[in-house]
């Protein structure tokens, strides 16, 4: 175990000059992109391990129905808590949303900004103000 662990604390990047062949490193490229870090970080190359050594021993997994299968499920368990999805609304500022605890958001930090600056404490602003795209 602690031979893996030492492994994993690779970045991908590293932990990938190992294979010969590109095909088996872009198959661990596209492994560890699951991790959705750089792939230069520190311990990248865990989440390649990890979805690699799953996926030789119990298969690769396939949701029942397909991947639209996982949102279809993930929105029926929101709404059994008493959630709401609309779509197909475009949302300008904060204030055209109802009142809530939560406000869930799939958009960019600079939409995130303009939707909803004033409510957005100055610290995590500068966080999205100082993202860098790419």
């Amino acid at each position: 175990m602690a031979r893996f662990g030492l492994q994993a604390l690779q970045s991908a990047n590293s932990f990938a000059k190992r294979f010969k062949s590109t095909q088996t490193r872009a198959l661990f490229a596209g492994l560890a992109a699951h991790g959705i870090m750089p792939f230069d970080a520190t311990a990248t190359a865990a989440i390649g391990l990890v979805l690699g050594i799953s996926g030789h021993t119990v298969g690769w997994p396939y949701p029942k129905g397909g991947s639209h299968a996982i949102t279809e499920a993930m929105a029926k368990f929101f709404k059994s808590l008493g959630g709401d999805i609309e779509t197909g609304v475009e949302i300008t500022s904060i204030d055209d949303l109802p009142e809530s605890q939560a406000i869930l958001f799939n958009n960019t930090p600079q939409q995130i900004l303009n939707i909803a600056d004033s409510k957005i404490p100055q610290s995590y602003a500068q966080k999205l103000q100082e993202y860098e795209y790419g």
